[in-house]
């Protein structure tokens, strides 16, 4: 049975280990001192209201009652970070590509790119905007959320243009670009 884990993640240490190996888990709470681990094997991880329900079965080994656990800072979710960006502001040519999947495309600003005048990100309705500097376009419709799209960017003498295609066929998605 999985309960509520809010204000707790982990991941275990090497993911993948074979017979007679161990792994570590790696815990990070944001309030409770305790907690109590359990391995189980994914059934059925389909979390849509119209689909099957998740469905899950314990292992039956690496079950932990009562672990002490501790907050330690962690970037959940996928990310790249460069420490050492383009030199946007005077670029007279720009080309960026970049697959996304949107989780919650809408209801905040989120950033997908950032590097000095250079801003790629979805609005708080979810539709893709690309910036540098004063030039901006943004496409005219929200991203749906849990599809993989391609998503391209290209400046060049000042202006913006958009493209996005999702990677596999969507019916009620075109391709469009946005000059």
């Amino acid at each position: 049975m999985v309960t509520s884990t809010t204000g707790l993640i982990g991941y275990c240490q090497p993911l993948k280990v074979h017979a007679g190996e161990t792994t570590e888990s790696k815990i990070s709470s944001n309030g409770p001192e305790t907690c109590s681990v359990e391995v189980q094997r994914v059934v059925c991880g389909d979390i849509d209201p119209n689909g099957p329900g998740a469905r899950f079965e314990a292992a039956g080994w690496g079950r932990a009652d009562c672990l002490p656990v501790r907050h330690q800072p962690a970037n959940a979710g996928s990310f790249a970070y460069a420490t050492r960006g383009p030199a946007t502001g005077r670029a007279r040519s720009l080309l960026l590509e970049m697959n996304v999947w949107p989780t919650a495309p809408a209801g905040r600003l989120q950033c997908l790119a950032h590097w000095g005048a250079l801003r790629l990100e979805l609005d708080e309705r979810g539709r893709l905007r690309g910036r540098l500097g004063d030039a901006a376009a943004t496409l005219a419709r929200p991203l749906p959320g849990r599809r993989w799209f391609s998503i391209v960017l290209e400046v060049s003498d000042g202006r913006i243009a958009l493209s996005v295609a999702p990677v596999q066929p969507l019916a009620t998605w075109p391709t469009s670009r946005n000059p």
